[in-house]
């Protein structure tokens, strides 16, 4: 029973090793891919300045916000959240709420990996500097998105810094 156990440990080990590579190198490679879009009933000259809009919300980091609604957002852009919705959904290839979880997860991933005073905080820190308002909820969205826990990936990279 307990060689079983040992098994099962070891391969989730070896698991999540190989998946902490993979974060890494998505790191390393990550590059703004643009999909082609459908056809959304918006002047191209409006669907420009909600797209300048978005790109000056994520320079800002205001996707940190703990009030970061679609209200909020759309009056940040200054549009409507209708059109914001259907901007995100057509040229970003996600609905709002996605598009706000990947935003504050790759913020995770970047900062964790360079700032080690942010690493050295406890999860419930960590994600109310996110913008979260529980640890368990950023927890389950960057175990969804990265296949670990946050407090392996800051494991592993204290490991590969010392």
């Amino acid at each position: 029973m307990i060689i079983i156990i040992i098994g099962y440990y070891k391969r989730k080990q070896s698991q999540n090793s190989k998946q902490f590579q993979l974060i890494i190198e998505e790191l390393k490679n990550q590059k703004d891919e643009k999909l082609p879009s459908k056809e959304i009933n918006i002047s191209t000259e409006n669907v420009l300045k909600i797209l300048q809009g978005l790109d000056n919300f994520e320079k800002n980091e205001l996707f940190l916000k703990k009030n970061c609604s679609l209200n909020f957002v759309a009056s940040k852009t200054n549009t409507n959240s209708t059109y914001l919705s259907k901007v995100i959904q057509t040229h970003k290839q996600k609905k709002f709420i996605q598009y706000i979880t990947d935003l504050r997860i790759d913020y995770a991933l970047e900062r964790l990996k360079n700032d080690t005073k942010f690493r050295a905080y406890n999860i419930k820190s960590i994600a109310l500097e996110l913008g979260y308002k529980s640890p368990e909820s950023f927890s389950k969205d960057f175990k969804k998105r990265t296949k670990i826990y946050p407090s392996y990936y800051i494991k592993k990279i204290n490991e590969t810094e010392a």
